[in-house]
């Protein structure tokens, strides 16, 4: 389990990171987030090698044994983990957003992750959107240009 978590913890440190630099910069209309894994697993990590931090992880993991069987969960892990996500512009946490600027943090994520896959793979992911072309409330629902998906191609 301490090996498995870590893996998980860093991993998540590492989309984190690729995702925050795809998304700093916003898209069109989409605003700019800051991103960042908050967890005791990830916070170790940045300051410890990740064989020490596995091997405090197991250490954890074997001391609070006994309370995790009286609580009847595992009290520690990347399970207890969270996605932190900042409007750039404003300062703010998502989470204190309205509900269109969390939809709007979610897109430009979305986004960023869409470009993340097609360097990666040197082809555009498969998007799935409930309407082509996708439909802005702000621009009176009139359709996105199409440079706002550049690696999109025709709905099948």
């Amino acid at each position: 389990m301490a090996s498995d978590g870590t893996a998980i913890a860093a991993a998540r440190c590492d989309i984190t990171q690729r995702l925050s630099l795809a998304v700093a910069a916003g898209v069109g209309p989409f605003p700019a987030a800051d991103l960042a894994m908050l967890g005791t697993l990830e916070q170790a990590l940045a300051e410890k090698p990740a064989l020490e931090v596995e091997e405090d992880f197991r250490r954890t993991l074997r001391q609070t044994r006994p309370r995790d069987a009286a609580a009847g969960t595992t009290t520690e892990g990347p399970h207890r983990s969270d996605w932190q996500v900042i409007h750039r512009t404003k300062q703010m946490p998502a989470a204190l957003c309205s509900t269109g600027e969390q939809k709007a943090l979610l897109i430009a994520i979305l986004l960023a992750n869409a470009r993340l896959i097609r360097t990666a793979r040197g082809a555009p992911p498969c998007c799935c959107w409930t309407k082509w072309p996708p439909i802005s409330i702000r621009g009176g629902g009139k359709p996105w240009p199409k440079s706002f998906f550049p690696w999109a191609g025709k709905p099948g």
